[in-house]
């Protein structure tokens, strides 16, 4: 039905009989009832939709509420178990291990499978005494009797399969057994002596040479530059001042711990890894006195007289020269970048004044231009006199880029901050 026969429609019934024939209206009615029908449909299926995506939205709410609730739970019971793990303490057990029994010394097998499961416990009491070098060469240690206790015995007994286990729980805990060793390189006061100390028990755990050691202390010493003083209250002197002796410090560890200064002589470091492979830790030491007379001749004969802790590595020292050429790209990457955050800073102390002066000398002729008998006459008619109006345009549009420059100022400022910074 076009628009003509609409608004024909409206004309009194009398007018409608006069244009139109019987069948015309009646073909008329029947146009309107099927656009009526149509559009009901329409509303139907709209509404359908409607109602269609209220459920789905319904329903993905619940499930976003119920993952909500399981995360919370999951979060709670996290929560829980690192509290609980925070509060345990671990002790040194009044006793390491209980003294072998005698059917032990008759049963090679199960002599190994203790000795596996008291070292991985021992493993915990140098971690948490920070006896680094007797962790490490224990964990070498139970290493070398797992390997035994693999080759000599093929069928595995009840306590070879604990001894295994236990050992499997300890050896999965190496990285933060390495990520305590390393922990040395961020502290503050440290002696070249604890410092080659940690580094025998880091080559050890992580396989690598001495050159790979030296990169990664200064690596390490690089980043404490950087992040260790992010909170710090020191002024910019001070900062400076920290940071300098920082480096200097690291550069002095490095020198003390890698160099050597006759060809006959080795460093500190590689003099601690030959000591290490020759040595048994008094930690150790202290068990075996524990077993008695029987268990400690068993044990120096059969096993500790063939075992020296194994590296992956040759245990050579860094030439002087290679050791310099690692000590200058320490020195240029570290001072590189700060070089460039200063630039950065100076740029933006010259942008910020040249923003002050440009604000004052705006603000200077706004008001001087208020003054004008010229635009006091052009603001009455543009603004009834409320020349407010134009002056805070101008004031807000350099109040905003002062604003804007000051926080890439206080960005910058943090960064320095962290350059300047030292453990």
């Amino acid at each position: 039905m076009d628009d003509a026969d609409e608004s024909s429609l409206c004309l009194p019934t009398e007018e409608l009989f006069k244009q139109y024939s019987v069948s015309e209206l009646r073909e008329i009615e029947k146009n309107m009832r099927s656009d009526i029908e149509q559009k009901r449909e329409e509303l139907r299926l709209m509404v359908g939709r409607r109602y269609r995506d209220i459920i789905e939205a319904s329903d993905g709410i619940h499930e976003i509420k119920n993952l909500s609730e399981k995360c919370l739970l999951a979060l709670q019971k996290v929560k829980s178990n690192a509290s609980n793990l925070r509060q345990q303490t671990l002790q040194y057990p009044p006793k390491i291990a209980e003294v072998v029994k005698p059917e032990f010394l008759g049963d090679i097998s199960l002599l190994l499978a203790k000795l596996l499961v008291d070292s991985s416990n021992i493993i915990y009491f140098c971690l948490y005494e920070r006896k680094f070098v007797d962790m490490a060469w224990l964990y070498s240690f139970c290493k070398h009797l797992k390997n035994l206790l693999k080759q000599q015995f093929e069928r595995e007994s009840p306590e070879i399969q604990y001894a295994f286990k236990i050992w499997k729980d300890t050896s999965a805990n190496r990285n933060i057994m390495i990520e305590k060793c390393t922990e040395v390189f961020f502290e503050k006061n440290v002696t070249s002596c604890e410092l080659s100390d940690n580094l025998c028990s880091f080559i050890l755990m992580e396989n690598v040479s001495i050159e790979d050691c030296a990169k990664t202390f200064l690596s390490n010493c690089e980043k404490m530059l950087t992040l260790n003083f992010k909170d710090s209250s020191f002024s910019s002197r001070e900062q400076i001042c920290s940071y300098i002796k920082s480096w200097q410090l690291a550069v002095q560890l490095v020198l003390e711990v890698f160099f050597f200064e006759k060809p006959d002589k080795n460093s500190l470091i590689c003099q601690k890894l030959h000591s290490l492979q020759q040595c048994i830790p008094g930690t150790f030491l202290k068990y075996l006195e524990m077993q008695g007379d029987g268990i400690v001749q068993t044990v120096h004969t059969s096993i500790l007289n063939e075992f020296k802790p194994s590296f992956s590595c040759k245990i050579e020292d860094i030439s002087n020269t290679e050791l310099m050429k690692i000590i200058e790209r320490f020195v240029s990457s570290s001072t590189e970048q700060f070089a460039m955050e200063m630039k950065n800073l100076i740029d933006l102390y010259d942008n910020l004044l040249s923003l002050v002066h440009l604000t004052e000398s705006t603000l200077a002729q706004l008001k001087l231009t208020n003054q004008t008998p010229e635009w006091k006459s052009t603001a009455d008619c543009l603004f009834n006199g409320n020349t407010h109006i134009i002056t805070s345009v101008f004031r807000d549009a350099v109040e905003t880029r002062i604003k804007v420059t000051l926080n890439h100022l206080m960005k910058y400022y943090t960064v320095c901050i962290l350059f300047f910074s030292t453990s």
